[in-house]
C-alpha cells in the first residue's frame, strides 16, 4: 500500500511538471500563431521549443545540426509528380535551413525507385550530385539480415534453431531469407 501511496505521488508530480512545461509551450505556439509577422527562428515544434532552453555547454552553433520535419502532403505518394515535388521542397527547405551540403532523403523501398528514375531522367535539377537518395532505416536492416543470412545459410545456424526449440524449420529458413523484420530481428 506504501509503494502504491509513493508511486501515486510521484505521478502526480511527473504529470504536474509535464503539464506546466505544456503550457508554456502553448502559449509560445499561440504567439507565434498570432502574430502578423512571424520571425524564421520561432520555435514551434515541441523539442524546438525545450531545446532553446538547454545549456550550451561550450559548443557553439555551427557545431549544431539543423533538422526539419517536412508536413505530409494528401496525395498518395507512388506518382512520379509526388515524389519529384517533394525532392523540390526538400531541397529548398535544405537551402534554407542549411545552405550548401547535399540533401539526403530517405524512402521506403518501392519509392526508392521511384525517386532513382527522377534522378535519371532530370539528371539537370534532381541528379545524383544534387540528392542523395537512400533506403529507409526497415529496408536497410533488412538488407543486412538478408546479406547475414547469405552468410549463415549453409552454416548449421537453422538446424541449431530447431534443435534448441527456438523456432520450426521452416521458421528458421525464413530467418535466413528475412522474411518478417521482427521475427529476424528477435532470432538474430
Amino acid at each position: 500500500m506504501l509503494n502504491y501511496f509513493i508511486y501515486s505521488i510521484y505521478l502526480f508530480i511527473y504529470l504536474s511538471i509535464y503539464l506546466f512545461f505544456l503550457h508554456r509551450w502553448l502559449k509560445q505556439v499561440s504567439q507565434v500563431v498570432s502574430n502578423d509577422n512571424p520571425q524564421g527562428d520561432e520555435a514551434v515544434s515541441w523539442s524546438a521549443y525545450h531545446a532553446g532552453f538547454q545549456p550550451s555547454n561550450g559548443v557553439s552553433d555551427s557545431c549544431l545540426t539543423n533538422t526539419a520535419l517536412v508536413p505530409l502532403f494528401y496525395e498518395q505518394a507512388h506518382s512520379v509528380a509526388m515524389i519529384r515535388h517533394s525532392m523540390d521542397v526538400v531541397k529548398k527547405a535544405v537551402d534554407i535551413l542549411n545552405p550548401g551540403p547535399v540533401p539526403i532523403i530517405t524512402v521506403d523501398q518501392p519509392l526508392f525507385t521511384i525517386a532513382k528514375q527522377i534522378q535519371w531522367n532530370w539528371t539537370e535539377s534532381h541528379g545524383e550530385d544534387q540528392l542523395v537518395i537512400m533506403f529507409g532505416g526497415l529496408h536497410i536492416e533488412i538488407a543486412a539480415f538478408k546479406t547475414i543470412g547469405n552468410l549463415l545459410e549453409s552454416s548449421g545456424w537453422t538446424g541449431a534453431l530447431v534443435q534448441a526449440n527456438v523456432a520450426s524449420p521452416g521458421t528458421a529458413d525464413s530467418f535466413l531469407r528475412a522474411a518478417h523484420a521482427t521475427r529476424t530481428r528477435r532470432a538474430h
